[in-house]
């Protein structure tokens, strides 16, 4: 944190690191702090997007926190996005689709 300091680094990252050694860290530099899984010790948190929207199955950090449930919606969008396309396959094949309002013409 020093040697970053006194290069002239404005924030240094702490990331998953004990919470004495990140208030240690944080009590001895007037760097800004930004820390994630190491408690509150720091002067900003973070956590990765992937982490907050839930976007991914498996293993997550013990600490990140999802707030969301990406990986629902998308197969559920996945789903819609399979229908429409069957649908419109199936308008094309029994000419449906286009219509006269869907063309552009010219005078």
């Amino acid at each position: 944190a020093k040697d970053l300091e006194n290069a002239g680094a404005a924030c240094i990252e702490v990331e998953v690191v004990p919470v004495r050694l990140a208030e240690h860290i944080t009590r001895g530099t007037p760097l800004i702090t930004m820390g994630m899984g190491c408690g509150t010790a720091c002067d900003t948190q973070y956590l990765f997007s992937c982490d907050v929207l839930g976007t991914h199955t498996g293993h997550y950090p013990r600490h990140a926190k999802r707030y969301a449930d990406f990986v629902t919606l998308e197969a559920e969008l996945q789903e819609k996005r399979i229908s429409a396309f069957r649908a419109f396959g199936r308008d094309v094949a029994e000419g449906s689709y286009p219509e006269a309002r869907h063309q552009v013409d010219m005078d």
